[in-house]
């Protein structure tokens, strides 16, 4: 097993939602995944926000799909970094308060050790390549 890249999750909105500069992310509907129902209650806990009243929210049924949500501008989605770094580094989704780890990695699996193959070695090499910056060395 192999880490490729640690997973860092933020809260993720389309920029006119906020252009307004009166507008807390976390003031925006929310937008859940059904993949992971919990990761705004995740999201909140790990990084000690208080946040008594949540406003209203929207599940969809993959991250691909709450993504693609806020940037259509129906609230703000809690994004991995490594699915939305594109969209962020664009413009078509802007992170106000970045990103932090929630303690998930995205890992590669092989029954035998990487070190006894150069074909793994190069495939593990070329993926963290393609993660760039986010990606661990």
């Amino acid at each position: 097993m192999e880490t490729v890249v640690e997973e860092r999750v933020g809260p993720i909105c389309a920029p006119g939602l906020l252009a307004s500069g009166g507008n807390d992310i976390l003031s925006l509907p929310r937008i859940h995944s059904a993949t992971r129902r919990d990761a705004w209650t995740r999201y909140i806990a790990d990084n000690q926000i208080e946040d008594p009243n949540p406003p209203s929210s929207q599940m969809f049924e993959h991250f691909y799909l709450s993504i693609e949500a806020a940037i259509a501008g129906l609230g703000a989605a809690i994004g991995p970094e490594p699915l939305v770094a594109d969209a962020v580094e664009s413009g078509q989704l802007v992170a106000p308060r970045g990103f932090s780890s929630n303690g998930y990695n995205y890992i590669l699996l092989s029954r035998l050790p990487f070190e006894d193959d150069s074909r793994k070695r190069n495939f593990l090499s070329w993926l963290r390549r393609q993660f760039g910056p986010l990606a661990t060395p």
